[in-house]
C-alpha cells in the first residue's frame, strides 16, 4: 500500500465530473475517496504503518469543498474537490477511475453566457492564452443537448478575448471546457486538467464481459470489478485475496494492477471448467486457438499472470491454517463477492439434510437385519464428508470478517458485496459487524424491487 508522506502536496479547487451510470450512482463518491486517499497520500491523512488510523470523516472534510452529505451525484454530477496542484497526481486518480469523467480547472461560473464572460477570472487565461499553445474549446450539456448551431455562437462570444489561431482540433495542448448544468442552471468554463472521457480509450473496456473468452453463470461485471479493486486500493506487490473466487472476475481485476492474487473456491467444477464455466459465444480475438477452457482461460487471453487457486472451505478455510504459522498478516486486501444463495447457493463441505436422512434410514435398517443376523461394516458405508451443505448466509459473513481479522494486515481493506431483500426480516439485512475492522463505507446497487446489493468497505484497525 502506498505510504503517507510527511508533508501535505499543495491542493487546489477543481470541478470534478462524474458519469452517470444509473445502477453505479451510489458508488460514485466512495471510488473517488478511495482514490484520493490512494495517490495523494499526506494530503488526506492517509494510514501508513507507526502512524495513527485517521477518522473517514476528517478526510472526507479535507476532501470535499462543500458537506459530503448536500452532494447528490444523480441530479449534479459536478463536486468541486481538493486536489492537489501537480497533474500528474490528478492524472493517475481519473485513468484508473471507473466513474470520473474528467477534473476541470474552473476560470468562471454564472447563470448565463453573458455573466460567465464578465466573471472570466483574467488574471487566470491570460497566462494560458499568452503561453501559445494549440487549443480547442470542447461543449457539453448535462439535461440537455447543446445544438452545433449553438455551441458555434458560444465560441464566438468567447472573441472579446485575445485567442491566438493555433487550433488543433485532434491534439490540442489545451482543451477549454465550457459545461452548461441545466439541472442548477450553471455554467462553467475552465481548462481540462484530466480526462476518462472515451470508453473505447479506458484501461477496463478491453475486460467487458463480452470480450471475454471463458464466462460463468455468476461472473461480476467488469466495471463493478474494477469498482471493487479499487475500494480494496490494490497496488503493485499487494497481496490480494478472494475466498470465493468463482470464474475469476474479480481477482482478474485486481491482478491488472499487479498484486499477487491467491483465490479459494469450494466448487471444483467452477475452477475446471466443468459444465459450469463457458465457453463465449461472441466473437473474440483469438477465441478459435484456445483449446481448453477454464478459470485460467480469460489470465492466458489477457497475457497477465496466473493467481494461486485453491479448492477451499469458506468454513474452515487453507489460508487461515497458514497464516497462523507466520509471525504477522500478509494479505493488503481482502475483495470477494460471497454467494447469497439467489444465483448461487451458499455452501460448505458436510452432510445436507437429505443426507442424513437417507443415511439413518440406512443405518435403521441395518440394525433391523443385525437383530436377525450378524453384519459386517464395510468401510464404504461410512459418512463420506465430501459432500455439501447448506451454509446460513449470515454465516458465511460472519466467518468472512473473523477470517479476515486474522488473515488482514492492520490497516488493510476487506472489500465485499451484502445482499439485501427488504421482504425479509430486518435482522436479515443488517450489515455484518467485527470489533477489528472499521466501517468505511457502503454502496447500494439496486437489482429489483425488493433485492439490492452493497459495496461494503471496511478497514482493518489499527491497533494503538
Amino acid at each position: 500500500m502506498v505510504e503517507a508522506l510527511a508533508t501535505s502536496p499543495q491542493t487546489k479547487k477543481y470541478l470534478v465530473h462524474f458519469i452517470k451510470k444509473f445502477k453505479l450512482i451510489d458508488f460514485c463518491l466512495p471510488e473517488f475517496e478511495s482514490l484520493a486517499t490512494l495517490f495523494i497520500p499526506g494530503a488526506l491523512g492517509s494510514w501508513a504503518p507507526g502512524r495513527p488510523q485517521p477518522c473517514i470523516e476528517t478526510l472526507r472534510r479535507n476532501l470535499y469543498c462543500q458537506p459530503r452529505d448536500t452532494i447528490n451525484i444523480a441530479k449534479h454530477p459536478l463536486v468541486y474537490a481538493n486536489l492537489p496542484e501537480d497533474a500528474g497526481v490528478i492524472d493517475r486518480i481519473i485513468k484508473r477511475s471507473i466513474l470520473v469523467k474528467e477534473v476541470v480547472d474552473v476560470i468562471s461560473e454564472a447563470k448565463t453566457y453573458d455573466s460567465l464572460l464578465q466573471s472570466v477570472d483574467k488574471e487566470k487565461l491570460f497566462p494560458i492564452l499568452e503561453s501559445g499553445k494549440s487549443f480547442k474549446f470542447n461543449i457539453e450539456g448535462i439535461g440537455r443537448k447543446i445544438s452545433h448551431k449553438e455551441q458555434v455562437e458560444i465560441i464566438e462570444s468567447f472573441g472579446i478575448f485575445p485567442f491566438s489561431k493555433n487550433v488543433d482540433l485532434k491534439n490540442p495542448e489545451i482543451i477549454f471546457k465550457i459545461i452548461e448544468n441545466s439541472e442548477d442552471h450553471v455554467i462553467y468554463f475552465g481548462t481540462e486538467v484530466a480526462s476518462n472521457r472515451v470508453e473505447e480509450d479506458t484501461f477496463h473496456y478491453k475486460f467487458d464481459l463480452k470480450k471475454r473468452p471463458y464466462l460463468g453463470p455468476t461472473s461480476t461485471d467488469h466495471q463493478l470489478a474494477f469498482l471493487m479493486a479499487n475500494q480494496g486500493q490494490v497496488s503493485l506487490g499487494d497481496f490480494v485475496y478472494d475466498p470465493f473466487v468463482g470464474t475469476g472476475s474479480i481477482v482478474l481485476a485486481c491482478q491488472y494492477f499487479n498484486a499477487f492474487c491467491f483465490g479459494g473456491d469450494l466448487d471444483i467444477r467452477v475452477l475446471k471448467g466443468y459444465g459450469v464455466g463457458r465457453k463465449t459465444h461472441n466473437k473474440v480475438e483469438g477465441l478459435e486457438k484456445i483449446k481448453k477452457f477454464d478459470i485460467y482461460t480469460n489470465f492466458y487471453h489477457y497475457k497477465m499472470p496466473v493467481p494461486e487457486f485453491f479448492i477451499m472451505d469458506c468454513s474452515n478455510p487453507a489460508v487461515h491454517a497458514q497464516a497462523s504459522n507466520l509471525r504477522q498478516p500478509v494479505f493488503d486486501s481482502i475483495v470477494c463477492d460471497p454467494p447469497y444463495g439467489v444465483r448461487a447457493r451458499s455452501q460448505k463441505v458436510g452432510v445436507s439434510e437429505t443426507k442424513k436422512k437417507r443415511q439413518e434410514r440406512k443405518a435403521a435398517e441395518k440394525m433391523e437385519a443385525s437383530e436377525e443376523e450378524e453384519v459386517q461394516d464395510d468401510d464404504h458405508d461410512m459418512p463420506h464428508f465430501s459432500m455439501k451443505e447448506h451454509y446460513d448466509v449470515l454465516k458465511v459473513y460472519d466467518d468472512l470478517l473473523e477470517n479476515a481479522s486474522k488473515i488482514l494486515r492492520p490497516g488493510g481493506r476487506l472489500v465485499f458485496l451484502f445482499h439485501t431483500d427488504t421482504s425479509l426480516p430486518a435482522e436479515k439485512n443488517k450489515f455484518p459487524t467485527h470489533p477489528a475492522f472499521e466501517f468505511i463505507c457502503s454502496s447500494e446497487n439496486n437489482l429489483t424491487k425488493c433485492r439490492a446489493r452493497h459495496l461494503i468497505t471496511m478497514i482493518k484497525r489499527v491497533e494503538e
